[in-house]
């Protein structure tokens, strides 16, 4: 139970952080350049089939709107994915007509980037609000507030059993 309600944290924002390879990058190699992101796109949409069908759905056909609070400014991602989950673009720019919002800043990002176990901090930095996750508009509101609520309801099974 607790697996599972770990991959669908990890899957409703691995758009964001966990497209990045376990333990590949030191803190001081942290680097949020499109560039550098790009390639960590294929490694994503490859481990698409771990991410489960629920939360797959909601990645569906998204039009995501990143932002990454860093220490010279904030930094904007667009990322889209087709209606598989796919990335299909990611590029350093400010998402036009976002489904989703992710607020984070670049201490958190560089955590889970650099971490041993990425998907555990992901999901400690979801879980204390360093990563936020709306929905923008009424609609896309209520699924991820859908979403979160059968979360917050597996959270509180998982303690049963």
């Amino acid at each position: 139970m607790i697996r599972r309600r770990n991959m669908i944290i990890s899957g409703l924002l691995i758009v964001v952080l966990l497209t990045f390879p376990v333990g590949t990058a030191t803190a001081q190699e942290c680097s949020l350049e499109t560039d550098e992101l790009t390639p960590l796109v294929d490694v994503y949409n490859e481990n698409l089939d771990q991410v489960p069908g629920l939360v797959r759905g909601q990645l569906s056909d998204q039009r995501i709107d990143v932002r990454i609070d860093a220490a010279d400014g904030e930094q904007r991602f667009a990322v889209s994915t087709d209606a598989d989950g796919r990335i299909t673009q990611l590029n350093e720019a400010v998402a036009e007509d976002p489904t989703v919002r992710v607020e984070t800043d670049e201490s958190t990002t560089c955590d889970v980037i650099t971490s041993d176990d990425p998907a555990a901090t992901f999901n400690q930095a979801y879980e204390d609000g360093s990563i936020e996750v709306t929905g923008v508009g009424i609609t896309n509101q209520v699924k991820i507030g859908a979403v979160k609520l059968g979360l917050g309801i597996m959270r509180s099974l998982s303690g049963l059993f």
